[in-house]
Formats: structure tokens, C-alpha cells, sequence
């Protein structure tokens, strides 16, 4: 891939500590005070968690957005490139942006006046001054990983969010859910909202002792779904808060229910009542990469039925399971065929475990620019089931390739983010904005 974006990406890589996480705020919060504190002329929302936490700030920033607000969205990782992190009002930011925030971060490094930044926090700080240039009324931060020493834990909000919480990332957070969950909820300001998506009973008490009753938000106390239906082009259900109303959205996916429904409780701690304008503004939502279905023409096969690719970023267990469960869902007659390829920081024998349940096959493939790469070889000899290793752009022919499968099978690709970035530009799947007319 060949383009501005990618030029750019190449020399932040060059000049950050690329696969070395620093955690701690010490550095942007210079950053942000030498720069006269950009990130202070907006609101902010800040949404931790494990999984959901991208689908429920792409939500929360639509519903904004449909009311009339200009809103920045900043999120990781991107799927193609480095612009799909920094958004307003859905659209990247510009390559020539990020080309002349680069310029000034040498000419600063240069002469020392300027600490030495990750990748991550650069493009934190680089955000915080976009939307500032673009004077928007709020920004919507997703933590990149934890919270406690997160760059985006440095940046002041009107409301935390805290999305479900599963294990991941455990040789930095901690090996229990209890401890994963301190490090996340540190986020937490005393005196300000702090909406929380559906948790484990076991961790409600460490919710309920952190943040005093006036600020918890909890989903299935505050909060809820009921009346689930799928549809065609999406699925509808019906929010319970301050008040009730039916929602209609284009993702699939059980669980795209409760992030759309956090993100609606955060809008209610904001505005009030829910106006029809963000319902609107929901139904508009296209997150790529999460739960995106394709449907693949069996030309010439009889019966004349077509198969199904999917993409899912699924990267740890409970993930994965979510993703079966979705899968059963959504095509309940259907073989699984998966294309997987995982980091070797994840839990892939977990993956494997909750994959397997109904896996006819897996190729296992390479993540393309990987930063703790993981041989596919490693995997093959993890599982029990019928498995191949292919390069992956030979596994997406044979995805596509009548006669590969059975008619109305589906195979989906996940296990990584990047590796659903890197088949979706195989795949000449075009970007669009995340909301709003595309």
C-alpha cells in the first residue's frame, strides 16, 4: 500500500519506540502543556474497556453528531491506515496535517524542548491538536490499552465509559479480572458520570465501592435492552433508561446491543431525553471490521445459494466467543470455515478453544505487519481440527473460489484487527465514514 498516509506511518514508526509500550502520562502531559493545553478548548468522553469500546465511541460521537455538534473521534488501531484514527464528523484527518505536526515535533525534538514520544502518543497529542484546529464541541477518546498510564488518561472529560471486561493484554494489566478492571477504572474522576456496560457479578462490588452512587451508570440497573429481533440489514431491539424506545441498527452482532445502549445511556447523562435525530444518526453506523458480512456469488453451484465472508476483529477468548455465539446467530445452518491469524501476546489457545466449537476448518495465515508476530505453524499445532497454513492472499482466493465450500457456508477471517485491515485492502473493501450520508 502505497499512500500519503502510509508515508506517514513509516516515519512515526522510524522515530517511536515502536512495539515498546511506555506506559505512563509524564510525557504527553508535557507535550500537551508545551503545546498550551489544546486538548482543554472541547469536551471530552473517555471509553475504556476490553471489547466494544471502538463500536460504543463510534455510537456515542453519531448520536453527537446527529444533534448538530462537531465531534472529533480518535480510536485504535486503524484497519488500512493511520488517518482512520483521527476523525470529525467522520471524515480523517488530513495526510498534510499529520506531515506538518511531524515537522514540528523534529524541529521541538531537535532542540530538546519536546520529550521523546511513542507512536501512540504522538498520535494522541497530534489528535488533540486537530480537533482543536477544527473547533469541535466534544472529542471521543478510546484508550489505546488499560487506563491507569493510558496517553488518553491525561486528557479531561465530562464522562468516563467503561465497556465489558475480559482478559487481554494480562502480562501489563494483571492476570485477573479484578486487577484488569482497577486498571481500566482508574480512568474514573470523583464527581463525574461514569457509565459502565454490563460487568460480571463478581466485579460489581469493586464498581460500586470506586464510584460513589451518583456517578455509577450501570448497565442492568440503570439501564438495559430487551426485544431483540434480527433483520436483514442489521438487528433491532429496545432500550430501557430514562425512557423507552425501540433502536434500529445496520451492525450485526449480539453484542453491538449493549455497546449501542451504553453509548445511549451517555447521551442521556448529556442531553436529557433522546431526541429521534440520534436514533437517526444510529441507523447510519458502519464500524468496519466488526461483524462485517459479504456476501460471496456461487456462480454455476446448485442450489443456487450464496456463501457468506466475515470479518471480525475477535483477539482474545472472550471475544472469540462472542463471536460464535453471533455466527450461530446469524447463520444457525451454516458450516465455518476460518481464516485466523493471531499476535503471540494474545491468548491464542484460548481463541482456538472457543473457535473450535464449531470450526469445519481453519487456514492459518501470518499477520501482515505484526508487532509480536506469531507463527501460523504454532498454531496449526494447537488444534485438533482440520487445518492448513496459506499465505493469506491465497486463502482469501480460496474463500471466494466456488466449489471451495458448500453453498450458504460461511468463512470468516479474525483472530487480529490487522489482519482484518490487511484483507479488507486485499479485498479492495473501499473506506467509508463510520456514520453519517457515505
Amino acid at each position: 500500500m502505497n499512500s500519503p498516509y502510509k508515508e506517514i506511518q513509516d516515519r512515526l514508526n522510524a522515530i517511536a519506540s515502536i512495539g515498546k509500550i511506555q506506559p505512563g502520562l509524564e510525557r504527553v502531559e508535557k507535550a500537551l502543556r508545551l503545546f498550551q493545553h489544546p486538548e482543554k478548548s472541547y469536551k471530552g468522553i473517555l471509553v475504556a474497556g476490553t471489547k466494544g469500546k471502538g463500536s460504543t465511541a463510534v455510537f456515542i460521537a453519531a448520536g453527537l453528531s446527529a444533534l448538530g455538534y462537531s465531534v472529533g473521534l480518535y480510536t485504535s488501531p486503524h484497519l488500512v491506515d493511520v488517518g482512520e484514527r483521527i476523525l470529525v464528523n467522520g471524515k480523517k484527518v488530513p495526510p498534510s496535517f499529520l506531515e506538518e505536526e511531524l515537522k514540528t515535533y523534529e524541529k521541538m525534538w531537535t532542540k530538546r524542548t519536546l520529550p521523546p514520544l511513542s507512536f501512540f502518543e504522538m498520535l494522541t497529542v497530534m489528535a488533540a491538536r486537530y480537533f482543536q484546529k477544527m473547533q469541535v464541541d466534544f472529542a471521543v477518546w478510546e484508550v489505546g490499552l488499560g487506563g491507569r498510564l493510558d496517553a488518553t488518561n491525561a486528557l479531561p472529560r465530562i464522562v468516563n465509559v467503561l465497556t465489558s471486561i475480559s482478559r487481554d493484554h494480562t502480562d501489563l494489566l494483571g492476570n485477573t479480572l479484578q486487577k484488569i478492571l482497577c486498571e481500566k477504572m482508574a480512568i474514573h474522576r470523583p464527581g463525574t458520570p461514569f457509565v459502565s456496560s454490563r460487568q460480571r457479578k463478581s466485579l460489581l462490588p469493586i464498581l460500586q465501592a470506586r464510584v460513589s452512587f451518583t456517578d455509577l451508570h450501570l448497565y442492568g440497573k440503570n439501564y438495559h435492552t430487551g426485544n431483540p429481533r434480527r433483520t436483514e440489514n442489521g438487528q433491532t431491539f429496545r432500550y430501557y433508561g430514562d425512557s423507552s424506545f425501540p433502536v434500529t441498527i445496520r451492525m450485526h452482532g449480539d453484542f453491538q446491543k449493549e455497546n449501542v445502549s451504553t453509548a445511549l445511556r451517555v447521551l442521556e447523562v448529556l442531553i436529557g431525553r433522546i431526541p429521534p435525530a440520534v436514533l437517526k444518526g444510529f441507523e447510519t453506523v458502519f464500524w468496519p471490521g466488526r461483524m462485517e458480512i459479504i456476501r460471496v456469488p456461487q456462480a454455476g453451484v446448485y442450489p443456487a445459494e450464496d456463501s457468506y465472508l466475515v470479518l471480525d476483529g475477535a483477539h482474545n477468548p472472550y471475544s472469540a466467543r462472542a463471536l460464535v455465539r453471533s455466527l450461530k446467530s446469524l447463520f444457525p445452518d451454516s458450516r465455518y470455515h476460518f481464516i485466523v491469524g493471531i499476535q503471540a501476546t494474545k491468548d491464542y489457545r484460548g481463541i482456538l478453544r472457543a473457535l473450535e466449537r464449531i470450526a469445519q476448518e481453519f487456514l492459518f495465515v501470518e499477520v501482515p505487519e505484526a508487532i509480536h508476530p506469531l507463527s501460523p505453524q504454532v498454531l496449526a499445532k494447537n488444534t485438533r481440527i482440520p487445518n492448513r497454513v496459506v499465505p493469506l492472499t491465497e486463502s482469501l482466493q480460496i474463500a471466494q473460489t466456488p466449489h471451495s465450500s458448500s453453498p450458504g457456508d460461511v468463512w470468516c477471517i479474525t483472530g487480529s484487527l490487522y489482519l482484518v485491515g490487511a484483507a479488507r485492502y486485499l479485498l479492495n473493501l473501499p473506506w467509508l465514514p463510520p456514520y453519517g450520508d457515505s
